[in-house]
């Protein structure tokens, strides 16, 4: 387990020159911040798949900000933030707008001025592939107009997607470990001289 992820993740000296990662400066250097045990890997989880979620400029540096204070592994927490990307970020904003209604409607809390009187909410605008970017422009005035279920709904994904990546990491390592323990007794030895 270990090799496979210190294969793909950048070292202490490449992360360390990187424009928006330089002004930590020493800080860089503690030792908690590039080991790969289970407690570091599952914080860096966490940390990445929570901030993932957050605007664009402020997902790689809040999850570095949270691997730094909590000495979780910095360069799985900024490299888990990959995956809200062009592809994934309109699908997993609309889930995070459905969980928000949702726990809007389950609490009873008004959305919006229009909508606080009523039981329903406004359905989102029809997608036309003849106009994309005129129905992306209305989708994003749709989420907009109802703002405090956007924020409460990417929060609550943002929390269920990192307790579940730290769950997950914190569950499997140790039959990844028992596993590669098994395959080194079950190496033949090379005979002594």
């Amino acid at each position: 387990m270990r090799k496979f992820i210190k294969a793909r993740l950048p070292d202490q000296n490449s992360l360390g020159q990187a424009r928006w990662f330089r002004w930590f400066g020493p800080a860089l250097h503690h030792p908690g911040l590039w080991r790969l045990n289970r407690r570091s890997v599952a914080g860096g989880a966490f940390a990445g798949l929570f901030c993932g979620l957050l605007p664009a400029p402020f997902q790689m540096l809040s999850a570095a900000l949270l691997a730094l204070v909590f000495h979780w592994n910095l360069p799985l927490a900024v490299f888990v933030t990959f995956y809200t990307n062009p592809v994934t970020f309109v699908p997993l904003y609309l889930m995070s707008l459905w969980i928000g209604l949702w726990i809007f409607s389950v609490f009873g809390w008004p959305v919006g001025e229009s909508t606080a009187t009523t039981s329903s909410f406004p359905p989102p605008p029809d997608f036309a592939l003849s106009a994309p970017v005129e129905s992306l422009l209305a989708l994003a005035n749709w989420m907009l107009g109802l703002g405090w279920p956007l924020v409460v709904g990417v929060l609550a994904l943002a929390m269920g997607l990192g307790l579940l990546g730290y769950l997950l990491v914190w569950s499997v390592w140790p039959m990844m470990v028992h596993r590669a323990r098994r395959r080194r007794l079950q190496r033949p030895r090379a005979p002594s001289a």
